[in-house]
């Protein structure tokens, strides 16, 4: 047993000063755990901001002043002013605008004399994200400078509704977004980083030299599964404290130490499963063509996208067999919702659970890769 774990030491620390020689490999990994996730949280958002308004006032009345003055930033922007709803449809065509609001003839008179009011508000729904945000948001514009003009539209409610929003109180993307971005980039590092290492060392002829070393190829696959775990995770627990805490400003209301442990059981799960994907081809570019696209399919059912209860019964099933899916469920009760270890032991348990099964198919492969190579 000591020369079992003596071996896995030396293994391991062959394949840190490996990648330590590798500058490329250390730029990606820093590259990705910092810019990536900066960029990503910034840059793409669910949220209302600055969209573009074309107005069609046809009342021109007081009303209508009032609800083109309401509509301000940083929801939208002034509104542009269209003659006609042929003009502003145009402008929509164009990509010029997001919403069109028609404010029709006679308003302020229908008002007044407590009359049906229809008011037009036309989204352009290629903008999915937005478009019913902003229909949402228009909606109660306008309805809030109704009921200021003429208050008794609005019967008197017997009751009022407190409502309390918990995790992320102001509904910021980026607190979101960024986590989950940190969640899905451990993913890829962990099946890239081991599936190039066993790839790299199969083109350049150094798995032979290995093998006529006193180690097993189990210990081979598993130095590197720990080699390439360490590593991320020292990188993911920087990125989490420099980049996310640090620079975004994200309020991290759990236990980092419990997120740090539930990661490194998800790398070993990951970076077993890139071990079992790296022996099904025969080079670097197979495996990168295989990776990418399991990756990119993983990430999308996984929850971090969209809700897995948004999604049809069979993917809902499908994706429980993922190790990702877990894996993002565990960075949103432990970092947002503060949960304890008797909270996330199940999906702790499922997710070593799954590490083992891609272990022991990626080690019977891995046996089987170098049989071949001799």
């Amino acid at each position: 047993m000591r020369d079992y774990l003596r071996n896995l030491y030396i293994l391991s620390v062959k394949e840190w000063k490996s990648f330590c020689s590798d500058k490329i490999m250390m730029l990606l990994v820093v590259l990705i755990f910092s810019f990536s996730i900066i960029t990503v949280s910034k840059s793409i958002s669910t949220e209302i901001k600055n969209a573009r308004v074309a107005l069609v006032d046809e009342d021109k009345s007081y009303i209508s002043r009032r609800i083109t003055n309401a509509i301000q930033k940083p929801y939208f922007q002034t509104p542009i002013h269209y003659s006609s709803l042929k003009e502003a449809q145009f402008a929509m065509d164009r990509g010029e605008v997001l919403f069109i609001l028609v404010l029709p003839q006679n308003l302020e008179r229908y008002l007044l004399s407590n009359e049906n009011i229809t008011i037009q508000i036309t989204a352009d729904a290629t903008v999915v994200s937005q478009a019913g945000v902003g229909i949402n948001y228009l909606s109660q514009i306008i309805a809030k400078e109704l009921k200021k003009i003429n208050p008794k539209n609005e019967e008197e409610s017997i009751f009022s509704v407190a409502t309390v929003v918990k995790y992320n109180p102001n509904f910021n993307d980026t607190w979101y977004l960024s986590l989950m971005n940190l969640a899905t980039f451990i993913f890829m590092l962990s099946m890239m980083l081991v599936g190039a290492a066993i790839m790299r060392e199969k083109e350049r002829g150094t798995m032979a030299h290995l093998l006529v070393l006193p180690v097993t190829a189990d210990e081979i696959a598993l130095s590197k599964i720990i080699a390439n775990s360490v590593i991320i995770n020292i990188a993911a627990s920087c990125s989490l404290f420099f980049v996310i805490k640090g620079i975004l400003q994200v309020e991290i209301n759990g236990s980092i130490g419990l997120f740090i442990l539930a990661t490194t059981i998800f790398l070993f799960s990951a970076c077993a499963f890139g071990v079992f994907l790296a022996t099904l081809t025969g080079s670097l570019p197979q495996f990168a063509l295989l990776m990418i696209p399991i990756f990119i399919v993983l990430r999308l059912i996984s929850g971090a996208e969209t809700p897995i209860d948004s999604m049809p019964d069979l993917m809902q099933r499908v994706t429980e067999f993922s190790p990702q899916t877990h894996f993002v469920r565990l960075t949103a009760m432990i970092l947002f919702r503060d949960a304890t270890v008797q909270i996330i032991l199940p999906e702790i348990l499922i997710t070593f659970a799954m590490g083992v099964v891609f272990l022991l198919l990626a080690l019977s492969r891995f046996r089987i890769m170098l049989d071949k190579s001799n």
